[in-house]
């Protein structure tokens, strides 16, 4: 008999679970049939238009409100532009708020016996807003005074939400909440929190709490309706948030509008810990559920079902329920951009609103610059900014500084991405599989995200590992230009002939195209490009002073095989000869990152004499204590920054004849070519023991330097996008 009761139990149980199994079932069917749908329509612009209108939903909150109100009308005074208070109170008596309606006459009081819930209460106030920005605002928040007017200042089109960071009282609780917030997931279920940023830039955030945000009020009366669900309370916030983001509008972090958290309000008043407890971990499986993208395997959706409790499976099973979850579903599932990774959209960071911009997009590590092509993008960037608001979209997210350090400055706003996948085996230096696998799907999607959303000028692609994108299908194209910081077609070489016709192939399809050196210049032929040389920081010179001592200096990341194998074979087989003679030589190397543990078991580069560092802030100290610097790089295409900052900073530079290219035809007495690597060991020998000799040589040349200024460099640069900018308007 006992046995038969489970039994039937588990049926019961089974019949109840079926309409959401088959929900799931059915819909990621679907998904996986059909893994690219008709996409809804991209983004349109949104407009705020002037005003406020700040919404409180209030239940039981008594002297907090009053706090609340003080803090809310002293941040108004400080607005120049007109706003309103509105205040949902629900499932508490009206006349407990007599004395705040008589206090403080303007605001619109809505009054409700029964409590509402979350949602429904900012529903009821959204229906009297008549301005085009909504701030939320919960009853335990005091609103520092300059709160709102900071907020406001970040209102733009493609911006949906913008949330307050969120203070404590200093009694030594952990801040829970900030304001800034990440989603990573856990088994399969969304496990967000609240991280604390110690930079006043502004930061992409995966949603707005709706307690302390400002939120676009068209967009928020379309999607708010959606979050109904998760009544009474908890997600829906971050629902709103994932659900803009698919549909490509940012929600942002402003850390200098402040909102004090005075005392948490908290449902445990109204409900048993248990239920609190439970709705919480519903709402986060509803979450999932219906922002299903990326995919989880459908075995640990069931898995997740068979754990609910009866009520809850009760609440998310009905046919009422699984409808709202298939049409969740299937608007997810169509979504312009279902796809973004949660993990990056709390790393953009963002200076300045970007009208109009140039779009800049790189394959690599920019900022701090760490290595010679991302210093060049950088000082250009820089000059662009005199011109053009500058949106920069980058890979490699992790390897990115903080937001706040300076060569930040020429951009408006930063993207990252990251997820590259790895080259197949075999295939890590072949050029065309570099270009499939840097142009990846999470770049391509950002990318036409930042066009569809910002209608940039032109799009400036940087390296030919991403000329695929000039592939991106997309209406109102603006012009692409490629910069070719390296020329790699190999005319001279039968066996690269496919890559070579597949990359002009790409390279035609630019409207304009850009090198670095006369050298790579001709080997485009009769195509069009425009030369815009390495320039350098005049700066390096004024401080001139003779070379002491005899340390050289190398400057290379070793994840550029030249770099590494011209340093290697350096190391090997010319350092031993000068360690004979040239009685205190040493060598300093600045490898990049993970330099130190490439060469740890490595015999030749452990001499007392090398120093390898894996990474610097400023190479001005380490040149100042060179004597002089070498290139030995074995081949090269474009040109190689390091030459012409060691000539600026006055320090001689022993090169092959390879790293010279792009510079040797200037007439710096200070760059020294050697035909071969052998040849560097009586050239530097004769250098580091003769000290008169080489400061006749090193003294920077003020008028040959000036040719090579990055504010010389970059007007061809400026000229050729106002030229493709003209022509299109």
């Amino acid at each position: 008999m006992l046995r038969l009761s489970e039994l039937l139990r588990g049926l019961a149980r089974r019949w109840r679970e079926w309409p959401l199994r088959l929900t799931l079932a059915l819909s990621d069917f679907i998904f996986r049939r059909w893994p690219q749908p008709p996409r809804l329509q991209p983004p349109r612009a949104l407009d705020w238009g002037q005003g406020v209108s700040i919404i409180i939903p209030e239940r039981g909150g008594g002297e907090l409100l009053a706090r609340c109100l003080a803090g809310l009308f002293a941040a108004t005074a400080t607005l120049d532009e007109p706003c309103e208070v509105i205040i949902v109170v629900n499932g508490s008596p009206q006349g407990d708020y007599a004395a705040l309606a008589q206090r403080y006459p303007a605001i619109r009081w809505r009054y409700f016996d029964q409590a509402l819930g979350f949602t429904r209460a900012v529903l009821q106030g959204i229906e009297l807003a008549r301005f085009g920005a909504i701030y939320l605002l919960n009853n335990d928040m005091l609103l520092e005074p300059d709160a709102l007017r900071k907020v406001l200042a970040w209102r733009a089109s493609h911006v949906f939400a913008v949330a307050s960071q969120i203070l404590f009282p200093d009694d030594g609780r952990r801040r829970e909440e900030t304001g800034w917030t990440f989603m990573p997931m856990a088994d399969g279920l969304p496990a967000p929190y609240h991280a604390e940023s110690t930079h006043a830039v502004v930061r992409g955030t995966v949603w707005a709490g709706a307690g302390s945000a400002l939120f676009h009020a068209g967009k928020l009366r379309e999607l708010m309706p959606g979050s109904l669900p998760f009544d009474p309370f908890y997600w829906e916030d971050v629902d709103l948030g994932v659900r803009a983001w698919h549909a490509g509008y940012d929600s942002l972090y402003c850390p200098d509008s402040r909102a004090l958290h005075l005392h948490r309000v908290t449902v445990k008043r109204y409900f048993e810990a248990a239920e609190v407890e439970r709705i919480f971990e519903r709402n986060r499986l509803q979450l999932q559920l219906r922002n299903p993208f990326p995919l989880q395997p459908l075995a640990t959706v069931k898995q997740q079902i068979r754990r609910l409790d009866p009520r809850t499976l009760r609440e998310l099973g009905n046919p009422g329920a699984c409808r709202a979850l298939w049409r969740a579903r299937w608007q997810a599932w169509r979504a312009p951009y279902r796809d973004l990774a949660y993990a990056h959209l709390p790393t953009r960071s963002f200076r300045a609103q970007a009208t109009a911009p140039i779009l800049l997009v790189s394959p690599f590590a920019l900022l701090p610059p760490r290595h010679g092509g991302a210093l060049r993008t950088q000082r250009l960037a820089t000059e662009l900014a005199r011109d053009y608001p500058l949106i920069l979209l980058s890979d490699e997210a992790g390897l990115y500084g903080e937001p706040d350090h300076p060569s930040y400055a020429p951009f408006a706003q930063v993207h990252l991405v990251d997820g590259r996948p790895a080259p197949p085996p075999g295939q890590e230096h072949d050029r065309r599989a570099r270009m499939r696998t840097h142009a990846h799907p999470a770049l391509r999607l950002e990318l036409r995200r930042l066009i569809e959303l910002h209608r940039p000028q032109a799009v400036l692609i940087e390296h030919m590992e991403l000329a695929e994108l000039v592939d991106l299908r997309i209406d109102q194209r603006p012009p692409f230009v490629l910069n070719l910081q390296d020329v790699l077609l190999t005319p001279d070489d039968p066996a690269a002939a496919a890559t070579d016709r597949h990359e002009l192939g790409l390279i035609d399809r630019f409207d304009a195209l850009i090198v670095c050196s006369a050298e790579d210049q001709a080997l485009l032929g009769s195509r069009d490009s425009v030369l815009v040389r390495n320039g350098c920081d005049l700066e390096l010179s004024a401080g001139y002073q003779p070379s002491r001592g005899r340390n050289i200096l190398f400057l290379g990341p070793f994840r550029a095989p030249i770099n590494w194998e011209g340093i290697r074979d350096f190391v090997a087989s010319v350092y031993p000869q000068l360690e004979q003679c040239v009685p205190g030589v040493s060598l300093t190397i600045v490898g990049g990152i993970g330099a130190q543990a490439r060469v740890a078991d490595m015999e030749s580069f452990q001499r007392p004499s090398i120093r390898v560092l894996d990474a610097v802030e400023s190479v001005d100290a380490l040149l100042a204590a060179a004597a002089l610097s070498i290139n030995p790089q074995p081949q090269l295409r474009g040109s190689s920054l390091k030459v012409i900052e060691s000539l600026a900073a006055g320090r001689v530079c022993v090169s092959t004849e390879a790293g010279a290219r792009g510079h040797g035809d200037a007439g710096f007495a200070g760059l020294v070519v050697c035909p071969q690597l052998a040849d560097f060991a009586p050239a530097l020998s004769a250098l580091l023991l003769d000290d008169a000799h080489r400061h006749s040589l090193e003294q920077p040349d003020p008028q040959r330097l000036a040719e090579y200024a990055w504010q010389r460099c970059a007007e061809p640069l400026r000229a050729l996008l106002r030229r493709v900018v003209d022509a299109r308007t």
